[in-house]
């Protein structure tokens, strides 16, 4: 039996052979390149597509929040214009009497220089709200100012009437004989006895 021969390639068959896989195997390297492109082109667009979701989300919510809290001011406001505001006749008896105990109050507190203040003359009433209480000087007017909208609370809670207006003036002839402030004292005392000038000056004194 005659083995049959192995017939030998010639060079430039297996350099066509070799040009030939290595072409195949180009194209299968490009292919996974195209492949891996296209997923992660894929992926990229899909995270875009939740960030705007979640963006259009947050928004959404933001937006249904300030919904819903103008619309709880809304209805609040609608309670404060509902309630009927008190508006009755305020007599003199009952705010002094109210003006006192507000006066014994801060004393308690220990507020002694405000509730001197406010017992220095007696309040009165003018144009029927108007609450009007006199000082004796413009350092005094200034001390009562820090109390006159808890003061002015007080009173409107106490005599019923949300119109109440609570007005501090300066008339000199209020209780001449008080002076709040050292420097107060110490101009009283200088115009009794001008020469105090020079005692200060000499003890160095500074008030």
């Amino acid at each position: 039996m005659k083995k049959k021969k192995t017939e030998l390639k010639k060079p430039e068959q297996i350099q066509e052979i070799t040009n030939s896989i290595e072409k195949k195997e180009s194209q299968i390297i490009e292919k996974k390149f195209e492949k891996d492109d296209k997923n992660e082109i894929e992926l990229e667009s899909q995270k875009e597509v939740d960030t705007n979701k979640t963006n259009t989300d947050v928004s959404a919510f933001s937006l249904s929040s300030l919904k819903v809290k103008k619309k709880v001011n809304d209805e609040i406001k609608k309670i404060k214009d509902s309630k009927e505001k008190e508006n009755q006749e305020i007599e003199i008896s009952h705010l002094r009497e109210k003006w006192n105990l507000y006066s014994n109050e801060l004393e308690k507190k220990g507020k002694g220089n405000f509730s001197s203040l406010l017992t220095l003359n007696e309040p009165s009433i003018e144009e029927k709200t108007k609450i009007v209480y006199n000082v004796p000087t413009k350092s005094s007017k200034k001390e009562l100012i820090e109390i006159k909208e808890d003061l002015s609370r007080f009173l409107k809670s106490s005599l019923k009437n949300d119109y109440l207006v609570l007005k501090f003036e300066v008339n000199n002839e209020v209780n001449k004989e008080f002076f709040l402030t050292p420097k107060e004292k110490y101009e009283k005392l200088k115009e009794i006895n001008p020469t105090i000038e020079k005692l200060k000056t000499d003890l160095k004194l500074d008030f």
